[in-house]
């Protein structure tokens, strides 16, 4: 088993418990069994693509996060997630998210 497999596993699973969701209802969404879907977070079976595609779009992440141990630029992979969450942030608060942001990127240097 490799660690690309179990981290992957870890991914899923916490994603889903932190959607409040049983393995029972995001196996219904992606239309597979609860036991595979178990199997794929505990790294007892390997997703295939589409059953990636669905589990990303159904848990709000990326592929390249949830490959991110695999993906060599991981800041792109950062990159992206920050913007998918600036983009649902409200228009009308932006400003004060700016300002948050360029404080604490200040603070780092």
């Amino acid at each position: 088993m490799t660690s690309y497999n179990i981290e992957l596993g870890q991914k899923i699973k916490e994603a889903r418990k932190k959607r409040k969701m049983t393995q029972a209802q995001l196996a219904e969404k992606l239309s597979i069994t609860p036991q595979y879907l178990g199997n794929i977070e505990n790294s007892r079976a390997n997703p295939g693509v589409n059953v990636l595609i669905c589990l990303a779009n159904e848990l709000g992440m990326t592929l390249d996060f949830m490959l991110m141990d695999q993906v060599e630029d991981k800041k792109s992979a950062y990159e992206e997630e920050i913007l998918k969450l600036v983009q649902k942030y409200p228009k009308n608060k932006l400003d004060r998210l700016y300002q948050f942001i360029k404080v604490f990127t200040e603070m780092e240097e």
